[in-house]
């Protein structure tokens, strides 16, 4: 092999786990954000959300730095529910 392949293929392979991992787990400062057991660490310490909790903010963290309209978040979250902003 070429001199240096063999660390291009590890990163690479890193790279590929790290997006593996991170499309099951999120982390936002000390929160990890288990999606496969619907799970809420802080550290080391579990902290228990509703499910509904969980998929709020499942679904905001895995939009952050993007700016999620309400609709957006009704639609992924309550999907069948009707909101009338005049009643």
């Amino acid at each position: 092999f070429p001199r240096g392949t063999s660390q291009k293929v590890l990163r690479a392979a890193g790279t590929i786990e790290d997006k593996l991992s991170s499309e099951m787990e999120l982390r936002f400062g000390p929160f990890r954000l288990d999606s496969a057991a619907q799970r809420l660490w802080h550290g080391q310490r579990e902290v228990f959300l509703t499910p509904k909790a969980f998929e709020v903010l499942h679904f905001l963290a895995s939009h952050a730095g993007v700016v999620v309209t309400r609709e957006q978040l009704l639609t992924a979250v309550w999907p069948d529910a009707f909101v009338d902003d005049h009643a």
